[in-house]
């Protein structure tokens, strides 16, 4: 029965999967718009928020071979979180949480998507790769994580972060419906928002966007799920 029901849920995700190749060639279509990038705009913004100072920069003091091999780690586990935690709700039959959750993550990409058009940049990792005085040194885990990483330095998908949206959602429907699997997610998660300004790719300013759109797409999910139950009850 179990294994009879894995074809379904494959095709249930698979909008977000459509989604994630569009992400992973993003810088194509900013290609074919001509889009300059803005992040002057960002690091200027983050300049004014520390007065004077770019936050990877401050994050150099506390660099480290052992702390940047765990923030690699927990940077790479990002695409464990949605099959494990998309994969739990729909094979325990937890239906109403599998439903809402895919359509908060649909309408974060999608809405992050409209932004990296209109705000296209490649992150401080790039812009400031020449200024930083310490490399980030890591085991077997950075050099995995980094060798994927150039792949996909210049997608231009900075602003914001959907990787604090997309993890900041997952966190929010675990603890709503999984308090297990939110306990296992609730060190891993917050390090891998760290994890964004430790290794540099993104700007501070992208986090709060992240978070900001973490929240509307919660809101807006659960709205519609509400909204369709008032109908059902008619």
């Amino acid at each position: 029965m179990f294994f009879k029901r894995i074809p379904k849920f494959i095709l249930e995700c698979l909008p977000i999967i459509l989604l994630a190749g569009i992400y992973l060639n993003f810088a194509r279509l900013v290609e074919f718009f001509k889009r300059p990038d803005y992040d002057w705009l960002l690091a200027s913004i983050d300049k004014f928020l520390f007065l004077g100072e770019q936050p990877s920069f401050l994050l150099e003091k506390f660099i480290s071979p052992f702390l940047t091999e765990y923030m690699n780690f927990s940077y790479g586990f990002y695409i464990f979180l949605f099959p494990i935690i998309l994969g739990l709700f729909y094979f325990q039959r937890k239906y109403q949480a599998f439903y809402s959750l895919r359509r908060a993550l649909i309408i974060a990409i999608m809405i992050s998507f409209a932004f990296y058009l209109a705000v296209p940049a490649v992150g401080p990792y790039i812009v400031f790769e020449d200024f930083y005085s310490i490399e980030l040194q890591g085991g077997y885990i950075t050099q995995a994580t980094q060798k994927l990483l150039d792949l996909f330095l210049y997608n231009r998908g900075e602003f914001p972060s959907l990787h604090v949206a997309l993890s900041a959602i997952i966190l929010f429907f675990s603890y709503k419906y999984s308090r297990k699997l939110f306990i296992f997610y609730l060190p891993l998660i917050p390090s891998l928002w760290f994890a964004t300004l430790y290794l540099r790719l993104h700007y501070f300013v992208d986090i709060i966007a992240g978070f900001l759109l973490a929240f509307f797409a919660i809101w807006l999910s659960l709205k519609i799920q509400n909204s369709d139950k008032v109908k059902r009850k008619k």
